[in-house]
């Protein structure tokens, strides 16, 4: 039986095909920039908003708010830091997603994959910002396709990357995590969190501990934070 010609190729089919390839092109000279570029790369997250109670809107992440550059610079250069949080400062959404670049962005061999622990109150609490049906796994999934690099593993309370990068959940009054090496630990809520003095003493191989919360008013362990003390 004959072999049918191959079909014959358009000048419109052609311009196509390069159009396509120059788009795949600029994808992925924007992905490496993202990757090297905290701040370029939230120029494509989205979150969400909540306009009033019930009701929420997808924006773009406000990541040049000069509140939130001095926030994100303060807590990404220091050891220990402490912020207290009002609604809509998003002071808990910008730690998640520096999180959330650190364990995708593809890393050079003398570096470590990230690991970031979030410690709440209670499980429910803590896996509401990292896990399958979390805040953070939202960012993720609004994600462009050339940015949502695959992740192995995600569970309830924990996401890892293909390159083994971790977010975990964690509550107060358990004692997984404790004493384990940690990039960043996000004690959210911290105020009203049980063993919040033990805890904090606990994560001492923390590279970064970050401490969030409404206040609750004074003599708890926030406090003394904020304080200085």
């Amino acid at each position: 039986m004959p072999l049918t010609d191959s079909p014959t190729l358009t000048p419109e089919f052609d311009e196509f095909l390069d159009l396509a390839g120059r788009a795949r092109s600029a994808e992925s000279d924007e992905a490496t920039r993202c990757w090297v570029d905290y701040r370029r790369f939230c120029r494509h997250v989205l979150t969400e908003w909540e306009e009033a109670p019930g009701r929420t809107r997808i924006e773009p992440y406000p990541i040049d708010y000069p509140f939130l550059r001095e926030y994100h610079d303060t807590y990404t250069t220091h050891d220990q830091v402490a912020t207290a949080k009002s609604r809509g400062m998003i002071a808990t959404t910008d730690p998640l997603v520096w999180s959330l670049w650190n364990i995708l962005r593809p890393l050079p061999d003398n570096e470590a994959p990230w690991r970031v622990a979030v410690l709440r109150q209670s499980h429910q609490d803590a896996c509401l910002l990292v896990g399958e049906r979390s805040r953070t796994m939202d960012v993720y999934r609004r994600l462009p396709d050339f940015l949502r690099l695959p992740l192995r593993r995600v569970v309830q309370d924990e996401m890892v990357s293909y390159n083994g990068g971790i977010l975990r959940a964690l509550h107060s009054g358990g004692d997984a995590g404790r004493g384990e090496a940690w990039d960043l630990v996000i004690f959210d809520e911290f105020a009203f969190q049980d063993n919040a003095p033990e805890n904090w003493a606990a994560f001492q191989r923390a590279k970064r501990k970050l401490a969030i919360s409404t206040v609750n008013g004074r003599g708890n362990m926030f406090s003394d934070l904020l304080d200085g003390v």
